[in-house]
């Protein structure tokens, strides 16, 4: 059992740490089809998933749960920092619909089935897994503007 907690949590970190260390272009691709609209609204949906779902995992637990439940020091911070990286993403992916003339998929309300920090990150492997799985299958769809991959594709390094 605390392997496989232990495990969960080195698969976040790398997550903390996908920012990007040098800054990117401000311009946004431009959204050319139905195709892309759709896509781009499936990895918005997703984004408000993940942000709702990192942000509770921030908010509804302490350092100390955290660290009682066999987390390193500083692995709450690192979930608020995801947290914030799912932000930007759902900024940007509804800045893209939005010049392009589409109206972004709202949040919706969510309630996870996790209550301490051991099932919050096993919830959060199985999601974020479903996600990536998500943009590189609808990364192959994105096929009008390689820009507009290469920004979707930006999400996952």
């Amino acid at each position: 059992m605390i392997f496989s907690t232990v495990a969960a949590a080195f698969a976040l970190l790398p997550l903390a740490f996908s920012h990007p260390l040098e800054k990117r272009q401000n311009a946004l691709p431009p959204v050319n089809s139905a195709t892309d609209e759709s896509v781009l609204q499936l990895a918005l949906y997703l984004e408000h998933l993940e942000l709702s779902l990192y942000t509770g995992g921030f908010e509804n637990f302490t350092d100390a749960e955290y660290t009682a439940a066999g987390f390193p020091p500083g692995f709450r911070e690192n979930v608020g920092v995801i947290a914030q990286h799912e932000a930007t993403h759902a900024s940007t992916i509804a800045t893209i619909l939005s010049d392009a003339g589409y109206t972004p998929v709202p949040p919706c309300s969510y309630k996870f089935p996790y209550n301490d920090p051991k099932s919050f990150v096993g919830l959060a492997n199985m999601i974020t897994s479903v996600g990536i799985g998500a943009y590189l299958g609808g990364g192959s769809l994105l096929t009008d503007d390689p820009n507009l991959l290469t920004a979707a594709s930006s999400i996952l390094t």
